[in-house]
């Protein structure tokens, strides 16, 4: 975890990184598309809401 850059004080930044071959990429997949599909809907909420 990491504060993030003076220009955002109060934001907390919870990421981890961790390596792993190609081989397993197609295991995470399904994960990283419902990762962009809900990542996509936030955007589009705070687009409206603005």
């Amino acid at each position: 975890m990491a504060w993030s850059s003076a220009s955002h004080a109060d934001r907390l930044l919870v990421t981890r990184l961790f390596r792993m071959g190609r081989g397993r990429l197609a295991e995470f997949e399904p994960i990283l598309e419902a990762a962009n599909r809900i990542w996509k809907s936030c955007v589009w909420l705070t687009r409206e809401r603005r």
